[in-house]
């Protein structure tokens, strides 16, 4: 790695820097991992305390199934995960898998596997590279990887995996992009009431939303909807947390699922060491 790469490396932050210790030496010890890439804020050298690590994975085809079956214990490190999240963004045909998790000291991890060492985004640090991939005049295809999520667990997981990132946005006085987020979290806990109580008509559009909801939960969201000044934004953050604590377990049960109560107070207190 060349030096700049080790300086810009050695500027991480002790939190981040035992998740990455951790994560990068256990991506390097698998076999059919080609090259790992560093992204983001810290790859372009202005990564702070709430910077996210973003890693990019090329994985070998016939790696791919078994290092995205690992991907748990590849993400492990001395730190203890706080929540981890599932998504696919391509076909199968031609795969983009993420798996990103928080970790109990604030530390978000984005990965994403992908097929070509070319493939990373403008700017990305290459930190290590197994050599060449093996030429083939007969290529095997990548093993399917189907990334299926259980439509309230997904809502359940985004709400709680986004609220630490809006935290973040709002600490930082970003608070258009923090916005997003705390919209995306009522939208999140919507879809969550919506798939417990109506499955088949479980969407993102319906309009009568008043017949739905209880009165005190409506009224709770209604104070939600906030003013871009970030003291109301961290009061709408904060009663949607709670809001999503105290309806969660109702909903996972009549849903039949499990709600995630102990990872879910885990991401709360990472919310409140942001808030600080």
């Amino acid at each position: 790695m060349p030096e700049s790469h080790r300086l810009r490396l050695a500027a991480l932050p002790a939190p981040h820097r035992s998740v990455w210790d951790g994560v990068v030496a256990n991506f390097t010890r698998q076999p059919g991992i080609w090259a790992i890439w560093l992204e983001g804020s810290w790859a372009r050298g202005t990564g702070d305390t709430y910077s996210d690590l973003d890693l990019r994975v090329v994985v070998a085809a016939e790696a791919w199934r078994t290092v995205w079956e690992r991907r748990r214990q590849l993400a492990a490190s001395a730190v203890p995960m706080a929540m981890d999240l599932d998504h696919q963004f391509a076909p199968p045909a031609s795969p983009v898998l993420s798996y990103a998790a928080w970790y109990g000291t604030g530390v978000y991890l984005d990965l994403t596997w992908v097929q070509a060492d070319g493939a990373a985004a403008p700017g990305a640090v290459r930190l290590w590279r197994a050599g060449e991939p093996a030429a083939s005049a007969d290529p095997s295809p990548y093993p399917a990887v189907t990334v299926a999520t259980d439509p309230f667990d997904d809502a359940v997981r985004m709400f709680w995996m986004g609220s630490p990132l809006c935290a973040k946005y709002l600490k930082r006085g970003q608070l258009w992009t923090a916005l997003w987020f705390l919209e995306s979290r009522r939208a999140q806990f919507l879809k969550a009431w919506r798939v417990a109580h109506a499955s088949p008509r479980a969407d993102w559009s319906w309009s009568d939303v008043e017949a739905d909801l209880p009165a005190d939960v409506l009224a709770e969201l209604s104070h939600t909807v906030t003013r871009l000044e970030a003291p109301a934004m961290w009061d709408a953050l904060a009663r949607l947390m709670a809001l999503m604590a105290r309806c969660g377990p109702e909903l996972a049960a009549r849903r039949g699922s499990l709600y995630p109560k102990a990872k879910a107070a885990a991401i709360a207190d990472i919310v409140a060491h942001i808030r600080g």
